[in-house]
C-alpha cells in the first residue's frame, strides 16, 4: 500500500479490533512502542511501515482493561484511555503484556469524526528487518 493509503485509511475508527480500553467503533488504538513491542516477533525479511504520530493526549483516564463483550464507552470529559496498570511495566513484564499495557485508546467527542482530531500523522518509516549476521573470529594466543 502507498503511504497516503496508510495514513488516510489505516487510522480510521474500526481499524483494529480490540476492545480492552474502549469500543473500537468509537476510537482508535495507538501503541506507544510499536517498533519495539510488537505482539508478534519480527522475522528475517519482514518489511512494513511504522507511522509516527503527533498526539495530543488531552485529558487521560486510566481504565481497567475490559475483556468482556460490553465495550467501555469513551468517558465524557476525557480524550484518551490508558490501561490502569500502564505504569507498572518493567523489564520483568512479558513482551506481549508490555505491548498491551502501553497502548492509547484515542477518541473524539465529535461522534461523526472518522478519526480523532488529536491524532496527526507525522512521519512514515518503511523498514525491512534482517537477522544480524554473526561473524566468527578466532583469537590466537601466542606463548611468550
Amino acid at each position: 500500500h502507498s503511504v497516503s493509503y496508510i495514513i488516510n485509511e489505516c487510522i480510521l475508527i474500526v481499524s483494529i479490533f480490540s476492545n480492552k480500553l474502549g469500543d473500537y467503533f468509537k476510537g482508535v488504538y495507538l501503541s506507544k512502542y510499536s517498533d519495539y513491542l510488537h505482539p508478534r516477533p519480527w522475522y528475517h525479511g519482514k518489511s512494513g511501515y511504522i507511522v509516527i504520530f503527533r498526539i495530543i493526549k488531552g485529558k487521560v483516564k486510566a481504565v481497567t482493561e475490559n475483556y468482556t463483550a460490553n465495550f467501555t464507552n469513551p468517558s465524557p470529559g476525557f480524550d484518551c484511555h490508558v490501561a490502569i496498570n500502564s505504569s507498572k511495566v518493567s523489564p520483568a513484564t512479558s513482551h506481549f503484556q508490555a505491548f498491551e499495557l502501553t497502548q492509547y485508546y484515542m477518541y473524539d467527542s465529535d461522534i461523526t469524526a472518522q478519526r480523532p482530531r488529536q491524532v496527526c500523522p507525522y512521519a512514515t518509516v518503511s523498514f525491512q528487518y534482517n537477522e544480524p549476521k554473526c561473524i566468527m573470529s578466532t583469537f590466537e594466543r601466542k606463548e611468550m
